[in-house]
């Protein structure tokens, strides 16, 4: 083998030579032929013959020279290539010939690209795209399985224990939320996490600057932080309002820098990668610091927002499930799963007789760690695949679209095919030509698809709002390989798709009718059938995605218009925190009430309330036990519904309608019997419809750790709010008086009506909150009725994505149909030119062309109509306050491809009824 490489790379370099230098090749040819040919001359004249006939003899025995040059560039193997090169060439000639047909076939294709490109973007990103840190494929989570689910959280003998099996390197970290960090008069709140020495090495991390923590830190509880390239260009940025223009991420003056974290100093020593956002999904990294640190906050008694402490010492010492591990493997998968439930089994799995078994799975999270807050990812699938769907649809709208354009051209030069043929060139070789003629449409379609991804995706970001912001990144246009690869897969699909058949229907007329064409070819309604076919396909596609789209729209209307049962209008709303402040020990309590009344003192406020929860706008949530005289639940165990604490005006703050009874008010103090306000769907649910008011119930208040039932009485009934998502169906609900409610409260949501435009009221009622709890946490201060736009935003994206699809296939569509128009117009110019010699009219003419789309489009709207009844009621859980089979919106879909199918035919039909009779009878 290796005898043969130089010999081998010899012919390689012969044959690249022929290809690319072919006049030096031509030369050098022609110089070895005559070669030969002189000394044959030359032998014979030795022998007698005269020089002339020498040199004719010479060339008889030679044999025919141009013969011998065909068979040397077959020898080259150069003749394909050169084929292809002739041809591309030819292509690019004939699509400055006709620049409309061109533009045409370019912009269809671009759309389509463009728009589909968008999607597979956006879920290759959102689904796919891997972690930016070396070899993410490696990267695991352990995590703790039971019959009631999963979770990533070990204590730190667990830790222990798992990372003592030889899997590979494990590493432990640990989060604590809403945690200070301050740095002169700048201070934010952030998720903290804990991480030990190996965390950075196992993830795969390098520093941007500085160095990231090692094992000795974590040892010694060093008092050092590393931030993210986001949070420290906050931190210390210009952008941050801090005087420090030099000090940026991207300068090294960060690292040594010292910021407060919860009042307790720490250095900066380094600051990660600008692509690094963490392990978790979709990425909320701010800062990191060695879980030894921990006794540096042990006087604060510190709490995260989920209750776990993390200042009272050291939690590697308690048993407590704190910790989450990451490895990276240096064994398999299923051999790491053995391995590991296998100790976690002997040596942390064993329960007491009748407790839920437990057992460890290892999962992937080359693509981050699921199952956050903002993991969107499993409801994203079947959004995107649905959009796909959509987007493969318009697609083959498109293709049928140019396949009908190509069909058109082809009728028009069925006479230079036909001679073609005649002279000899093979069928195979003629379509061939005719397919590549294709090319540089589709790579200028491929081209504008990219650009217009590009743009649609900006334009798909830019609509998000800003509780989006830790997952924008994930939606940005990249130029990956993976998109360049669709680009380039389903563009060679669609050429594949609208090129081959046009190309082998124009290459199979019998000559005899391609060269006469007559009168009775010109009938044939054979050819057409195809087309005609395309277009009926195009309309019934069309039908599905203009109903779909529909309503989608109508979804959107409905949920503009639903109430919510709330008000939104001339609401201003913000959160309140006391973590990391000084009321955090006692929380909202103490402080609630004089919120409330210096906020009520501004100028222009009308109304103030304040709750655990708003709707839309978020806040804690707590499930409670209750216990209701006369009722019994099917399965026999205690029902839990959600509890919300309010203070008095609350529900006047918010307009909800109080059904009957009464609103909170200052007798509802901690001395008094317990009250509570139930919503219509508790009544409904768990007294029958009887009227509440009055009657007490049993409720597990947090105090008693929701094992004992507290007696509350019901004083008011209010009606259904949707606080989650304006589709959800309002369960039970419970409203308690914050003064009688155990739990501190360490967050509060406050909700004022105002008389005039409420932001314009945010900088005063800010300055009030302050001034009534100095040092408190007023955070997200924006207007209910973007709250209530921004939690439509999916549904505002997807039917503006919908509605732009459906507009797009309706305009393919229309070029779709003309196009089959024009090529039936074509196909029957001399019959229509007969027809007007032996006197028909213009407006027969005009209904003789026309009543061909009328039946096309006829056909595609029935068979669209059963494929949009399936593929709506497929989709019926999308829709909101409309039904999947709506006979309005199915109507308008029809009454659109129907004025469609007109404007399409309006053209051709007129020009078939000014052709000049003698020019159409005289036709080729």
């Amino acid at each position: 083998m290796l005898a043969d490489l130089p010999h081998l790379l010899s012919d390689l370099a012969y044959r690249l030579r022929t290809m690319f230098r072919r006049d030096a090749a031509e030369r050098d040819m022609a110089d070895e032929i005559q070669f030969h040919v002189d000394r044959e001359t030359d032998r014979l004249a030795s022998e007698g013959f005269s020089p002339t006939e020498a040199r004719r003899q010479a060339r008889i025995a030679f044999g025919g020279v141009e013969q011998i040059k065909e068979e040397a560039r077959d020898a080259w193997g150069t003749r394909v290539t050169e084929y292809l090169l002739r041809d591309l060439a030819n292509a690019l000639r004939l699509a400055r010939k006709q620049p409309g047909f061109s533009s045409v076939v370019a912009l269809s294709l671009a759309f389509g690209l463009g728009a589909t490109l968008t999607v597979f973007g956006l879920a290759h990103n959102v689904l796919f795209t891997p972690l930016p840190v070396p070899h993410p494929e490696q990267l695991v989570a352990p995590m703790r399985m039971t019959q009631d689910g999963r979770d990533y959280a070990f204590s730190w003998a667990e830790v222990q224990a798992l990372r003592a099996v030889p899997v590979g390197e494990l590493a432990a970290s640990r989060t604590a939320s809403a945690v200070a960090v301050s740095i002169a008069e700048r201070r934010e709140s952030i998720n903290l996490h804990f991480v030990d020495g190996d965390y950075f090495g196992v993830a795969g991390v390098q520093p941007l600057r500085g160095r990231l923590i090692s094992r000795q830190d974590d040892s010694t509880g060093a008092p050092v932080v590393v931030l993210s390239y986001a949070f420290a260009q906050r931190l210390f940025g210009v952008n941050a309002g801090v005087n420090a223009a030099v000090n940026t991420a991207d300068d090294s003056n960060v690292v040594g820098k010292v910021v407060a974290i919860r009042g307790v100093p720490f250095t900066v020593i380094g600051v990660t990668p600008k692509t690094y956002r963490g392990l978790e999904f979709p990425g909320w990294f701010a800062a990191a610091v060695p879980i030894g640190s921990t006794l540096l906050f042990s006087g604060s008694e510190a709490r995260d927002s989920r209750g776990i402490p993390y200042g009272r010492g050291d939690t590697r010492l308690t048993d407590e499930l704190a910790f989450q591990l990451i490895g990276r493997l240096s064994v398999d998968l299923g051999a790491a799963r053995r391995l590991l439930d296998g100790t976690f089994t002997s040596c942390c799995g064993a329960k007491p007789t009748g407790a839920a078994r437990e057992w460890l799975d290892v999962v992937d999270i080359g693509r981050g760690i699921p199952g956050g807050k903002r993991d969107m990812r499993a409801a994203a699938r079947n959004g995107f695949a649905m959009i796909m769907a959509g987007m493969g649809l318009v697609l083959v709208v498109v293709c049928c679209n140019i396949a009908s354009l190509l069909l058109v051209r082809a009728t028009a030069r069925q006479r230079e095919i036909a001679v073609r043929l005649s002279l000899g060139a093979s069928r195979a070789r003629l379509a061939l030509q005719l397919v590549l003629e294709n090319i540089p449409m589709a790579l200028v379609g491929a081209i504008g698809g990219l650009m217009l991804a590009n743009w649609f995706t900006a334009g798909f970001v830019r609509g998000l709002p800003a509780d989006f912001g830790d997952i924008v990144h994930l939606l940005q246009f990249r130029y990956s390989p993976a998109l360049l690869q669709a680009t380039a897969v389903l563009t060679l699909l669609c050429v594949l798709a609208f090129a081959v058949y046009p190309a082998l229907r124009a290459t199979a007329r019998p000559l005899s009718q391609a060269l006469r064409l007559d009168v009775r070819a010109s009938r044939s309604r054979r050819q057409g059938t195809v087309a005609r076919g395309i277009v009926v396909a195009q309309v019934a596609v069309t039908v599905v995605i203009v109903t779909a789209a529909g309503l989608l729209a109508t979804t959107l209307k409905n949920l503009a218009r639903f109430d919510g049962g709330f008000a939104t209008d001339r609401v201003l709303l913000a959160g309140l925190e006391t973590r990391s402040t000084p009321y955090e020990r006692q929380g909202m309590h103490p402080i609630a009430d004089q919120i409330a009344r210096e906020v009520g003192r501004v100028p222009g406020v009308r109304a103030v309330g304040m709750a655990t929860h708003v709707p839309l706008f978020g806040g804690s949530t707590t499930f409670v036990g209750i216990d209701v005289p006369g009722y019994v639940a099917g399965d026999g165990k205690t029902p839990f519904v959600r509890q919300i604490a309010t203070l008095p005006g609350y529900f006047a703050a918010s307009g909800i309608s109080l059904r009957s009874g009464r609103e909170f008010d200052a007798s509802d103090a901690g001395a008094s019997q317990p009250s509570v306000i139930v919503n219509d769907a508790f009544v409904t649910r768990f007294m029958a419809g009887r009227d509440p008011v009055g009657r007490t119930l049993g409720v597990g208040l947090s105090e008693n750790g929701g094992d004992t039932l507290t007696t509350v009485r019901v004083v008011g009934v209010v009606a259904n709010v949707t606080y989650e998502s304006l589709r959800e169906q309002p369960p039970p609900q419970l409203y308690l008086p914050l003064r009688q409610t155990p739990d501190r409260a360490a967050t509060m949501q406050l909700l004022v009506r105002t008389s005039a435009a409420p932001l314009t009221l945010a900088s005063a009622v800010t300055k009030a909150v302050e001034s009534a709890a100095p040092g408190i946490n007023v955070r997200r201060v924006r207007d209910m009725a973007t709250q209530r736009d921004d939690s439509m935003t999916i549904e505002r994206l997807t039917a503006k994505l919908a509605l732009f699809v459906s507009v797009m296939s309706l305009v393919l569509s229309t070029i779709g149909l003309y196009g089959v128009v024009a090529y039936s117009v074509t196909r029957r110019t001399s019959e229509l030119g007969v027809r007007l010699a032996l006197g028909a009219r213009t407006r027969a003419i005009l209904w003789l062309v026309s009543r061909e789309t009328v039946w096309l489009v006829g056909i595609g709207l029935g068979i669209g109509a059963v494929l949009s009844y399936a593929a709506t009621g497929a989709l019926a859980s999308v829709f909101f306050g409309v039904g999947p089979h709506d006979p309005t919106v199915a109507g308008l879909a029809a009454l659109a491809l129907a004025i469609v199918g007109l404007a399409a035919s309006i053209a051709p039909a007129r020009r078939a009824a000014r052709i000049d009779p003698k020019i159409a009878l005289n036709a080729d």
